[in-house]
């Protein structure tokens, strides 16, 4: 006989089912609907039958003359030897329902994490199992199948090069496989191919240059230099290009610093040193200049013990090392910061950690962000969703919402003409909410 806790359990769980259910069923029918409300936290519906107009502003995202408020979440499988989206395997879930999650959630926008190897071969094909509600067996027709869908629901596309490989993740550009040319025709292709579609938000040109990268120092491994190349050649190749440009720092060291190797924010995550700005700036030449974000990653203990975790103050002294790893950017270069990366396990010091970098980014201004990750199976960071890709982790939601509790929301699917949204707005209390 069932026990009676476990009938408790199973009630439990199809009443809390049922109540996401009913939220995501309750915001896709607004999405469209004549009667939705055009009011969302008291902000006006702003329609244009011109399209997508992106660009940047006073350290703002800019889309269609207004700031846009970004809340973004990074659904990964595409990089990885499967070469499509994680759980859409036998037992997993639907690409609907992880866009039905998002637009429950307000999550409107996905960082996409794909590899140069899927970049450059068309054709890579998916494993069966491996996505069971694809009709092709190829992974460019399974983007295409995203981001259609992702439109319908008013949610945008931002591609990362995360990986050259399948299977490792690469310090530069390119290696003695890949060359410069390669990298470029790879992102060439991405662009060639989904360019056009209305949901498509831009390129994130590499994930996490360490090691061997530079920047400002006048050696050929300068990311500075090697980005603001990249865009230009693509710039060339695609003249119509029009979306957002991510340029995500480098690794400690590698760049001029303005603090000492004994100072605590001189230690950094893979992808968030930014110090090489004070020196030399990304210059993608008057064209692109409009469209460049410069990004950051943070994270916790649990993906690096760095020494400023184990300070008798933590996390008390963590607001102080992130005004001199990121908060001077936006100040310094009038340029925005999207956070590219932030997350953790939700318990222990990280659970610490993320609660006061939630705060600090809805307070300065730097909440502009892709959670990482959706995914459950992110081993060392866990997911929004739980084993069973259906339940959301309530802890993880509550820190994207104290960041961005008033995102810019899509009323109607995304067409390549009509674009009606609510812009959104800085969090109550931050610095410049005046402003924004």
């Amino acid at each position: 006989m069932l026990s009676f806790r476990y009938v408790i359990f199973v009630v439990w769980l199809n009443l809390l089912r049922l109540n996401f259910l009913s939220a995501a069923n309750h915001l896709r029918r607004g999405l469209g609907d004549e009667k939705a409300p055009e009011v969302i936290n008291e902000r006006l519906e702003h329609c244009t039958n011109n399209g997508m107009n992106w660009s940047t502003e006073n350290g703002n995202i800019m889309l269609n003359g207004a700031p846009f408020r970004l809340k973004g979440a990074n659904w990964f499988g595409f990089e990885t030897p499967m070469s499509v989206l994680h759980g859409l395997w036998i037992g997993g879930t639907t690409i609907n329902n992880i866009l039905d999650f998002c637009r429950a959630y307000k999550i409107n926008a996905l960082r996409i994490p794909i590899s140069l190897t899927l970049a450059l071969n068309v054709d890579t094909m998916i494993e069966d199992g491996d996505c069971v509600e694809c009709l092709s067996p190829f992974s460019y027709d399974a983007i295409s199948m995203l981001m259609k869908k992702a439109a319908k629901r008013g949610i945008l596309i931002l591609f990362d090069m995360h990986n050259l490989t399948t299977e490792n993740k690469n310090e530069l550009w390119y290696d003695e496989n890949f060359t410069e040319e390669d990298f470029i025709q790879g992102w060439s292709n991405i662009i060639g191919t989904f360019g056009s579609m209305p949901n498509f938000m831009g390129i994130d040109i590499m994930n996490e240059p360490h090691g061997a990268v530079t920047w400002g120092m006048g050696l050929d491994t300068d990311w500075d230099v090697a980005s603001a190349r990249i865009a230009k050649t693509l710039k060339l190749m695609h003249p119509s290009y029009d979306r957002l440009i991510l340029v995500e720092g480098i690794h400690s060291g590698g760049a001029p610093s303005p603090y000492p190797e004994t100072d605590s924010a001189y230690e950094k995550f893979w992808g968030s040193n930014l110090d090489g700005l004070y020196t030399t700036l990304v210059d993608v030449g008057e064209e692109l200049d409009h469209l460049l974000v410069y990004s950051s990653h943070i994270y916790g203990p649990s993906l690096y013990p760095h020494k400023a975790f184990s300070d008798p103050t933590f996390p008390d002294n963590m607001p102080a090392i992130w005004d001199k790893q990121i908060n001077f950017v936006e100040g310094m270069v009038n340029k925005p910061v999207i956070v590219g990366e932030w997350g953790g396990v939700n318990e222990g010091d990280d659970a610490l950690l993320q609660a006061v970098w939630s705060a600090y980014m809805a307070k300065n201004c730097l909440n502009d962000g892709f959670y990482w990750a959706i995914n459950p199976n992110s081993s060392d960071l866990e997911g929004l969703l739980d084993d069973t890709w259906f339940i959301p982790n309530l802890g993880k939601m509550e820190l994207m919402e104290t960041t961005q509790p008033f995102p810019s929301y899509f009323t109607k699917p995304i067409t390549m003409n009509t674009v009606c949204l609510i812009h959104g707005a800085y969090p109550e209390g931050s610095v410049c909410e005046a402003t924004g």
